[in-house]
């Protein structure tokens, strides 16, 4: 939640201290809400406080303060949804479930020619199984990870490093830009 429209090194100043400030979901669920905006205020979402403070008490309530583990149960609480939910079954359960958020959008359609016909092409559901259909069983958070960090650092949204990308050769957009292998 964190992370959600802004990018890593903008977390990555804040959240030490947001962890050791709220280690569990009770303390943030207890944090005072002007104290918690101030702590996360330059990740930018005015709203993204009190959206924390509010998913953390319903863990409280209703799981006894433990985040659940499966799907259902984790895209009930407010503010996750099914990036947010497979995330964590991703990395806390080492579950092989896709994780498709705009920048994993772009690869896919620069390497496969992939697009969406939904408004918001994050909510489209052939592409969720088609990502669904790329996660390997072995070694999912490892490979989510590297989709992610790839996207971010070499599939830009502008300015792309093609030239450098390990999948340039099979990548539509890429052989168009730097030629044929």
């Amino acid at each position: 939640m964190l992370l959600r429209k802004t990018d890593a090194p903008k977390v990555a100043a804040v959240y030490k201290d947001f962890i050791a400030s709220y280690p569990r979901p009770q303390e943030l669920a207890e944090a005072d809400g002007a104290v918690l905006r101030n702590r996360i205020g330059r990740l930018g979402i005015v709203d993204r406080a009190r959206l924390l403070k509010l998913t953390a008490s319903e863990i409280v309530a209703r799981y006894k303060g433990r985040t659940p583990l499966n799907f259902e149960d984790l895209i009930e609480l407010p503010g996750v949804g099914a990036y947010t939910a497979n995330a964590v079954l991703c990395f806390a359960r080492w579950q092989a479930v896709p994780l498709l958020d705009t920048n994993v959008i772009r690869v896919f359609g620069r390497v496969f020619s992939i697009r969406s016909r939904k408004l918001r092409a994050r909510d489209d559901p052939e592409l969720w199984a088609f990502a669904g259909m790329m996660v390997p069983r072995r070694r999912p958070a490892t490979y989510n990870r590297a989709l992610l960090d790839l996207a971010g650092t070499i599939c830009t949204a502008v300015r792309p490093k093609c030239q450098q990308c390990p999948l340039n050769r099979i990548c539509d957009y890429g052989r168009k830009r730097v030629g044929k292998p």
